[in-house]
C-alpha cells in the first residue's frame, strides 16, 4: 500500500512521507481486549518488561523509549518503510505521548544525576527533561543516519519530518533546537496535542528552525 501512494504522489509532483505513530499501542482491555491483539505488535505483546511503568512499578501500556531494544525496534519499521521508494519520513509524536515514565534506566539516570530518587519527582519535573532528550536525540540521529544511507541508493535527499506539541515538546523528550542545529530536520510540524480549538504563537519555532532551512509547519491534531 505505501508503495502504491508514493507512486500515486510521484506521478503528481508531490512528496509522500511515512509518518510512523512514535507510540502507537493500544491497551489490553481497551474494546474488552478485542483492539490490542488487531493493532499492536508483536513486540509490545512479547516483551511486557520495555513498557513505561509508574512511580510504584505498575506497568504501563506504552513502550519506553529508554530501552534501546524499543528504540531499536520502531527503527526497524522505519528500515522497512525505506525499502519503498518514498521521499522522507516523519515522526509523530503526536500519537501518543508520553515517551518516558519510571522505568529502571530513568531512575538509575535520575540518581545519578540529581542524587535523589526519581519516584519522587513527578513527571512534569523539568530535571527529568535532560534525560529523555539524550534518547530520543540518539533515536532521531539513527534515524537520519537510516535515510542517509538510502540516499547512496538512490541518489537523492530523503527528508525527516517530525511533529510536536508546542508546550510540551521538551517534556517528551524532543530537543528541537539540537535537532535543528545538527541540521537533521527538513519539516518541524507544530500543533498542540489534544482535541478543540486553540490558539498559539508559531513564530518562536520559525526563529528557531530559520538557520537550518527547516520549514515549520503548522500540525492539528
Amino acid at each position: 500500500t505505501l508503495q502504491i501512494v508514493a507512486d500515486a504522489c510521484r506521478e503528481d509532483g508531490i512528496e509522500c512521507y511515512a509518518s510512523m505513530r512514535m507510540n502507537g499501542d493500544y491497551s489490553a482491555k481497551a474494546w474488552d481486549g478485542l483492539i490490542a491483539p488487531f493493532f499492536n505488535s508483536d513486540f509490545w505483546a512479547g516483551h511486557p518488561g520495555f513498557r513505561q511503568k509508574t512511580a510504584g512499578g505498575l506497568e504501563q501500556t506504552r513502550l519506553s523509549y529508554a530501552y534501546p531494544e524499543v528504540r531499536e525496534f520502531k527503527l526497524s519499521i522505519l528500515r522497512e518503510a525505506l525499502e519503498r521508494d518514498i521521499d522522507g519520513i516523519n515522526l509523530d509524536s503526536h500519537r501518543h505521548p508520553n515517551f518516558f515514565g519510571y522505568e529502571d534506566p530513568m531512575l538509575k539516570a535520575f540518581t545519578d544525576r540529581y542524587g535523589e530518587d526519581g519516584r519522587e519527582a513527578p513527571l512534569d519535573d523539568p530535571r527529568w527533561e535532560p534525560l529523555r532528550a539524550a534518547h530520543m536525540t540518539e533515536f532521531v540521529r539513527e534515524t537520519r543516519r537510516l535515510l542517509d544511507e538510502a540516499l547512496k541508493n538512490r541518489g537523492r535527499h530523503l527528508g525527516l519530518s517530525v511533529r510536536v506539541d508546542w508546550q510540551k515538546y521538551r517534556t517528551w523528550g524532543c530537543d528541537l533546537e539540537t535537532w535543528l542545529s545538527e541540521g537533521w530536520l527538513d519539516y518541524l510540524v507544530v500543533g498542540q496535542y489534544g482535541l478543540g480549538g486553540y490558539e498559539f504563537d508559531i513564530s518562536p519555532f520559525v526563529a528557531m528552525a530559520k538557520p537550518s532551512g527547516c520549514a515549520v509547519l503548522f500540525g492539528e491534531e
